[in-house]
């Protein structure tokens, strides 16, 4: 297949999963087997993964379908063309996939089927299920993509090149086993917010989505916030209601009692807001159900915390250098690459 086959074909999926999605939400339509196909999978997620909610599932389809129109992928590939035309070193990539939020490796596929290069898959068992659904799909559409996409439980043998997406401590054992190919190895990242104190309630809830999007379980969900001296808090817990729901999901409130068990063990203050505790804590690193804030009385006080934690921050949200708009924390476009590494210009690189 040369580029506009590819491109062609990704953008047919893009169509496809904008039907499914539009089935999802109630219009009468009718889909291809492969799509009623992974349309059930989106309600079986939950069965293997407990924080995969069918709200949380269609949310990452939406964000896959935003890559995939003619528009997007003509944008982000414009500055690689000419190499993609002329690359023709093709490679083995092995692509180790994380499994914190759904079909969180996707962009790494895109980039390895758009470059040409064969893709070898292993999934996190929190998420297995979705992205062979997708490419089955995918397949239906252009059957020549099959040649070029394998899964596999134990990756010992047949790539040369490695993607692999974990925490710290699994990116020690990335490195001592696939240290020896070109590889992308990614590692805990963070993400934080900027509040000036001036914000309303409307960009207060467009926040709240920012938290709690995924259940905060992604690079990208906000973990803290900075906040002025003397903050009010009570706006914030409003506007943060509209995910009131999330007492709902047993595992949210499991997280929810023993990060309270162990803040009252401890005698640790915290804010309690029903649904999320509030913390103050230097630390960005934080877990599910709690959001750590600091006071600051001027922007310029900040740079220290964002200067010793450079290489764990994914993206700023709001009042601060470059801080990206309240509510598009987990909306990335195809250029918005993981840990700020250009993965099409690394694949490119091995010609």
């Amino acid at each position: 297949m040369n580029l506009d086959n590819r491109i062609s074909a990704l953008t047919k999926l893009g169509d496809a999963l904008e039907k499914v999605i539009a089935k999802e939400k109630g219009q009468e339509l009718d889909l291809t087997e492969a799509e009623e196909k992974f349309l059930a999978m989106v309600h079986l997620a939950r069965s293997y993964n407990g924080w995969f909610s069918v709200a949380s599932v269609m949310n990452a389809c939406e964000g896959v379908r935003s890559f995939l129109t003619a528009e997007s992928l003509a944008d982000w590939l414009a500055p690689y063309k000419e190499e993609l035309l002329l690359l023709k070193n093709k490679k083995n990539v092995l692509i180790v996939m994380a499994g914190n939020i759904p079909m969180v490796g996707f962009h790494d596929l895109l980039c390895v089927l758009l470059c040409g290069h064969k893709a070898t898959i292993k999934f996190s068992s929190d998420d297995h299920k979705l992205i062979p659904a997708l490419l089955d799909i995918l397949n239906s559409v252009e059957p020549r993509f099959q040649q070029e996409v394998e899964f596999v439980e134990r990756p010992t043998k047949g790539f040369n090149v490695v993607i692999a997406t974990g925490s710290d401590n699994t990116s020690r054992y990335f490195e001592y086993y696939f240290g020896k190919h070109p590889n992308i190895i990614r590692k805990n990242r963070i993400s934080v917010a900027v509040l000036n104190g001036k914000e309303s309630l409307a960009e207060l809830t467009l926040l709240a989505k920012d938290v709690f999007q995924y259940y905060g379980l992604g690079c990208r969900n906000v973990s803290k916030i900075f906040v002025p001296k003397n903050y009010s808090f009570n706006l914030l817990m409003e506007a943060f209601k509209t995910y009131l729901p999330y007492l709902d999901n047993n595992k949210y409130q499991n997280n929810l009692e023993y990060q309270k068990a162990v803040m009252l063990l401890n005698k640790d203050p915290f804010i309690d807001g029903g649904f999320l505790f509030l913390k103050e804590a230097e630390t960005p690193f934080t877990a599910v159900s709690l959001l750590n804030y600091e006071h600051y009385e001027d922007p310029s006080e900040l740079k220290p915390f964002f200067e010793k934690y450079k290489d764990k921050i994914q993206c700023v949200i709001g009042a601060y250098e470059n801080g990206l708009p309240f509510g598009t924390a987990q909306s990335p476009v195809l250029c918005d690459y993981a840990d700020g590494i250009d993965t099409m210009k690394f694949l490119l690189s091995l010609n």
